[in-house]
């Protein structure tokens, strides 16, 4: 048997003087990951979800057709934003004739994951992990365990067919669900800029915000303006569609991982470098709902504007922004429209005179050039 742990949890265990044997532990994260891939029949049930979670499942089934079924089962009620991430997946997942997204009749907090091949069960885990846990940033302990003897694989192929399966209804397909579960719940905490990169984001009261938006240094404000032609498809705001890591299956066949979905950065193109109104190479930010976080400039000529030490913090605060105003759908390019739709297309950076070193950052659609 092995435990399966999150990367919080296993950065513990490697730490922790009293665990002698690492090798009975696992990445959950990476064994699913290669279970999705490896197997043809994937079967999930848990209770939440996430947007950077399902968008990352659009990803692995958009990009590898090795799979003859897929079916998610979610049995807590969604937010707004999850909602609209399971109805995607499922867009997806009919279109190429997989399976379906659904909802369960009754709230439902199992964790079960099930991958066959051939028709065989390969490998389940049963533990602690919603959908969420299977991308790293993941910030929560977790523990689930490996399963590999047939005896175990069987009885958790019946929780799906006696279980979940009895009580499921695909996404959207029972009003009375829908509207109890979008009416009575918001997103997971752990699904917000702050529950996601807890060690790497606070945020500041309406009061301090208000103070900070009377001291910012309007003269010496420095613009981005975020490009989305065709040659940047896979770059800047989009660098989830370039390549991701690329292994092979047993068969031979070649599959790929996304890279996550919330990972941005801005590319500043010369002019904008040479700007002396160009922010430094490592400054703290607040923005403009009140988040605070570390930004850098790295690469060549320093020309790549994201946030330090993940640069999915950076891009969970953009996209965020473009997914609430209903613009962006989780696993879609964004594009000039895109922006336009939204009402910006310009990042503003400007310095705050209060003695902190801070810069204002500010990606509201009320910022749209006259």
């Amino acid at each position: 048997m092995k435990f399966l742990l999150s990367k919080p949890a296993l950065e513990m265990i490697t730490e922790t003087a009293h665990i002698r044997d690492s090798r009975n532990y696992g990445s959950f994260p990476d064994v699913v990951q290669r279970a999705f891939v490896a197997c043809d029949e994937i079967s999930i049930a848990v209770g939440y979800i996430g947007v950077n979670s399902v968008t990352h499942l659009i990803g692995l089934v958009e990009r590898n057709r090795v799979h003859s079924s897929v079916n998610v089962y979610v049995g807590m009620p969604l937010g707004k934003s999850t909602r609209v991430a399971a109805e995607q997946l499922d867009k997806l997942l009919q279109r190429r004739g997989l399976g379906r997204v659904y909802e369960t009749t009754m709230e439902f907090h199992g964790k079960v994951y099930l991958f066959k091949d051939n028709g065989r069960p390969i490998i389940a885990t049963v533990g602690s992990s919603n959908l969420t846990g299977i991308v790293k940033s993941h910030p929560r302990l977790e523990v689930d365990i490996q399963i590999d003897d047939q005896q175990t694989l069987t009885a958790c192929e019946s929780i799906f067919h006696d279980l979940v399966i009895p009580i499921s209804v695909p996404v959207g397909e029972s009003n009375e669900r829908s509207h109890k579960q979008t009416a009575s719940t918001e997103d997971l905490a752990e699904d917000t800029l702050q529950g996601m990169f807890s060690e790497l984001v606070s945020k500041i009261d309406e009061e301090e915000l208000a103070e900070v938006r009377l001291a910012i240094m309007g003269d010496k404000t420095f613009i981005h303006r975020f490009r989305c032609s065709e040659k940047q498809t896979a770059s800047n705001l989009n660098k989830f569609f370039s390549v991701g890591r690329k292994s092979k299956r047993k068969d031979g066949t070649e599959v790929e991982i996304p890279r996550p979905w919330y990972e941005v950065e801005a590319i500043l193109p010369e002019a904008e470098r040479e700007d002396p109104n160009a922010p430094p190479n490592l400054f703290t930010v607040v923005t403009d709902d009140g988040h605070v976080f570390e930004m850098g400039r790295r690469g060549d000529y320093d020309k790549n504007l994201e946030s330090r030490h993940n640069l999915q913090v950076f891009g969970y605060w953009v996209k965020r922004k473009l997914e609430d105003s209903g613009v962006l759908k989780p696993g879609d390019l964004i594009t000039d429209a895109t922006l336009a739709a939204y009402g910006n297309e310009n990042l503003k950076l400007t310095p705050i005179d209060d003695n902190s070193g801070r810069w204002y950052m500010d990606f509201s659609p009320s910022n749209q050039d006259d």
